[in-house]
């Protein structure tokens, strides 16, 4: 987009916006005056407003990066948002009273559906999420975030967050466009988009107002890191796998404690030895009498405090599709082995899951065996990412399709083998395996 003038400032040079990149770029051929025009934008203040060639305005609020192109004498300063079409003075615009968010690909629905949560109708397509206020107007950020509920419960269910492609404010008869800086949890890692992984047929929700109420209900039940920790875990640069596992897990610890802990009424082995050492330490505890020792020993064998070992367990054992996603690791505990080249036994994994995440989050040293190998961490986290996403949507109702569970395990485990045959004498000979038929 052409840009005719900068409105608080009289800037000399060609000007031209990119909407999408949020940066406006600037040539001058005097490089002394083209430095002093992008001081003078830089120290202005944190919004300034533009007019296009074709007479539209356009907001840039807050600039976050200067880049300058020598050969050329351009400068490319960079904002963190901008609104197309409207002069505003704040981060947000007010009187909308429809939001609409268009996507890169047609994925979503072969046909719109419609629903309402609370105070807003909302509509899905082809390519689309639209929210429109069915009372009064507000402002685009209150809409924003009722868009971020729609977004992350999409991304619960199929997998990946869908390329975001434009953001429209509708306000009367004027059409804004927005482009901002989006969350960084927001946006899915490569691998996600390609293999997406969806769990659930869209077209097959019949509610999807009541769905997504469950869903906001849902978090506020358990709280915010866990939800937020699920879907950081997925951010665009997965590099560090180590690290989004240690994240992942954090997330469903985080679940745990609210939804499972009530649930688990026997003492772990950890309990019990920690029941033993408190009772033990009380009868050397000298000025303390009989009867007083009677009453706190009393007191602490009621003591329970599940460990995050305990909640894995648990999770595997109660939920069945979870049983179907961590078959591997519970057919080797039961042929009495507990690893192969490729997948451990059930208690080798919980315990290096448990270790992995305390490695992080409690600042724990442990030995290189009892951690995952490299490949090991990525297994974990794709079975652990699908198990989590089961859970929430059994939380809020929604029953998984489990052909298309069946075909993500498939893949999954055919990855496995590709990867790693040439490590494994094993998976070559298919006989010698017990699971490389499963579900083939």
């Amino acid at each position: 987009m052409l840009i005719k003038k900068v409105l608080e400032l009289n800037i000399n040079g060609k000007m031209i916006l990119n909407e999408k990149e949020r940066t406006l770029s600037i040539q001058n051929d005097d490089y002394i005056k083209s430095q002093i025009d992008i001081l003078r934008i830089w120290s202005y203040d944190n919004i300034i407003h533009v007019e296009a060639e074709n007479g539209k305005i356009v907001t840039l609020i807050n600039c976050i990066d200067c880049n300058i192109d020598y050969d050329n004498n351009i400068t490319h300063l960079q904002y963190e948002h901008i609104f197309e079409g409207i002069s505003i003075n704040q981060y947000f615009v007010d009187n909308i009273k429809k939001y609409k968010v268009t996507f890169q690909d047609n994925f979503l629905l072969k046909e719109d559906i419609v629903g309402t949560v609370e105070k807003y109708n909302i509509k899905l397509g082809k390519d689309f999420i639209e929210i429109e206020s069915n009372n009064e107007t507000t402002n685009s950020n209150i809409f924003f975030n009722e868009f971020m509920n729609i977004y992350q419960f999409i991304s619960v269910c199929v997998g990946y967050f869908p390329r975001i492609k434009s953001f429209e404010l509708y306000q009367d008869n004027n059409i804004i466009y927005e482009h901002g800086q989006m969350p960084y949890f927001c946006y899915s890692s490569n691998d996600m988009l390609k293999k997406k992984y969806s769990l659930v047929n869209l077209n097959e929700i019949l509610d999807i107002g009541e769905f997504i109420l469950n869903w906001n209900n849902l978090k506020e039940n358990i709280g915010r890191y866990p939800i937020i920790g699920l879907f950081m875990s997925q951010m665009i640069y997965n590099k560090y796998m180590e690290d989004f596992l240690v994240t992942l897990l954090q997330s469903i610890d985080g679940y745990c404690n609210s939804k499972i802990k009530d649930k688990l009424p026997e003492k772990s082995d950890k309990d019990r030895k920690t029941i033993e050492y408190l009772k033990k330490s009380i009868d050397e505890y000298n000025i303390l009498n009989n009867d007083s020792k009677k009453k706190i020993k009393e007191y602490i064998e009621k003591y329970h405090n599940p460990c995050f070992k305990d909640y894995l367990r648990y999770l595997i054992d109660n939920y069945t599709l979870l049983q179907e996603i961590f078959y591997e690791e519970i057919q080797l505990e039961n042929n009495k082995k507990y690893e192969c080249d490729i997948y451990l036994g059930r208690n080798v994994f919980l315990d290096k899951c448990v270790n992995e995440r305390n490695k992080i989050s409690h600042m724990t040293k442990k030995d290189k065996e009892k951690l995952f190998e490299l490949f090991q961490s990525v297994n974990a986290y794709y079975k652990w990412l699908l198990a989590y996403r089961i859970i929430i949507l059994q939380e809020i109702g929604i029953e998984v399709d489990k052909e298309r569970l069946r075909n993500i395990l498939n893949q999954v485990r055919t990855d496995n083998k590709y990867k790693n045959s040439e490590f494994c004498e094993k998976c070559k000979n298919a006989n010698n395996c017990i699971m490389n038929n499963k579900g083939e």
